[in-house]
């Protein structure tokens, strides 16, 4: 079995997900300043910042699948969905007063795991056959999600695109920080 999931930290919450984003794209921006120096052919290029890396995730689900994948949770999409708009929004901790920031980790078997918020837009639609619950039986999910944590060349180098799995915690079968 594949792990492929999403696990939404400020709600402490675990959706599987039964399909791959195809494709995935991850991107990483990177910029260099240029300083032309007096007599030489060629400019100065000297290291300004990267990143932070983003990864476009577009989804398409089908409920029934995702309800089996879930523990026949009939309503595993919806949830999911309930939970994804929770993530434009922070959660609160009554006794203290701070902001839990809404952030999430998505893992696509040993191809890419990334931990970040969700930014721009979150798009859902929904097609394919009527359900007898009024619902549509596919719904598919775009939107893309930036990393939040830093990492070094050398750190990089060893994880890859699975850095993220590494720097939590695992608490049973979810990932915690």
């Amino acid at each position: 079995m594949i792990d492929s999931y999403i696990y939404l930290y400020h709600l402490d919450k675990q959706f599987n997900i039964p399909v791959t984003p195809d494709p995935i794209t991850n991107s990483l921006g990177i910029t260099f300043t240029q300083e032309n120096i007096l007599g030489r052919s060629a400019p100065q290029m000297t290291f300004a910042n990267a990143g932070p890396r983003t990864q476009q995730v577009s989804l398409v689900l089908h409920r029934q699948l995702m309800a089996l994948e879930n523990q026949g949770n009939e309503n595993a999409v919806d949830d999911l969905i309930n939970a994804l708009q929770a993530c434009t929004l922070p959660r609160y901790a009554d006794s203290y007063k701070a902001v839990i920031p809404p952030s999430l980790l998505i893992q696509f078997g040993n191809e890419s795991c990334i931990r970040g918020v969700i930014q721009g837009s979150l798009n859902i639609s929904s097609s394919g056959a009527w359900l007898k619950n009024g619902k549509m039986s596919i719904v598919t999910l775009n939107f893309t999600v930036v990393e939040i944590q830093p990492f070094s060349a050398d750190y990089v180098m060893q994880k890859g695109l699975l850095r993220s799995v590494s720097t939590d915690l695992k608490r049973n079968s979810v990932w915690m920080y």
